[in-house]
């Protein structure tokens, strides 16, 4: 479990800073492996949409967690880069 200070000077949500992030995201983390477990086993269009939209939420939720005042400006970068590259990652999936 992390904490830090309200004030922020990211942007994201910083009530979500002192909480842990596989608690607060839990239905997405659910969905989305449950959506990759169908897409694998049957990778139809259907299938893949869900899988994209699943990807999709769990990117959403972990973006609430960007503006915690304890991670310095560096770790905030090196954030906003992975979910960058997460997204990236969506618009390729199912091709």
């Amino acid at each position: 479990m992390i904490s830090c200070s309200s004030d922020s000077d990211g942007d994201g949500d910083p009530d979500f800073c002192g909480n842990l992030w596989t608690v607060e995201l839990e239905d997405e983390i659910n969905n989305f492996t449950s959506a990759g477990v169908a897409y694998a086993t049957d990778p139809s269009d259907a299938n893949c949409n869900a899988y994209k939209a699943a990807f999709q939420s769990y990117i959403d939720g972990l973006k609430k967690f960007r503006g915690c005042g304890a991670w310095t400006s560096q770790q905030r970068s090196e954030w906003q880069d992975v979910l960058d590259e997460a997204e990236d990652e969506i618009d390729t999936l199912c091709d």
